[in-house]
């Protein structure tokens, strides 16, 4: 999982589809990207205007329940990829268990995690490919490098705390 030699797809200027790209991307972190099939932006794209039946989503952005669609009904029934949501029923996690979780699934080869994190002006999907005491290393639509844990919640905003990840 450390050879990076390819790059993330970008997000565009107009678009709000982090959370496509954020799916798509991780796809690509845990299997070969050659395996993957043509036209597979597009198909995702198809299938949740079918599934919003609008494509709002696009200039508004996706939500959670939108890439959880997209992982179901596109990508685990084509690829090799297991999904799961160990934070799901699970309200109040501390950071050191959300970090811990994270990290030791990210030990195991061929993984990645998709997060969302916000800030008080926007939220963003992302993924997360490696993870360290003190950082998330991302394989972002944004160029976004790592988070730094310091700046992490689990919780609520504040001044030192400016990234609400889930």
């Amino acid at each position: 999982m450390n050879n990076l030699k390819i790059k993330p797809h970008l997000q565009g200027t107009l678009s709000k589809l982090c959370g496509v790209l954020s799916v798509i991307n991780c796809t690509r972190l845990v299997i070969h990207p050659a395996i993957l099939k043509p036209y597979l932006y597009n198909r995702c794209i198809k299938a949740l205007v079918r599934y919003k039946g609008s494509c709002d989503f696009i200039g508004r952005g996706t939500e959670p329940e939108d890439l959880e669609y997209l992982l179901k009904n596109i990508i685990c029934k084509e690829y090799p990829i297991r999904y799961s949501k160990p934070f799901y029923k699970k309200s109040n996690i501390f950071l050191d268990e959300y970090w811990r979780t994270i990290k030791t699934f990210l030990d195991e080869p061929n993984t990645a995690v998709i997060i969302l994190f916000e800030t008080s002006y926007f939220g963003h999907f992302t993924v997360v490919y490696k993870a360290d005491i003190q950082r998330l290393f991302l394989f972002d639509s944004e160029h976004n490098k790592y988070l730094l844990r310091k700046k992490c919640t689990t919780r609520r905003l504040s001044i030192n705390r400016t990234r609400l990840i889930t």
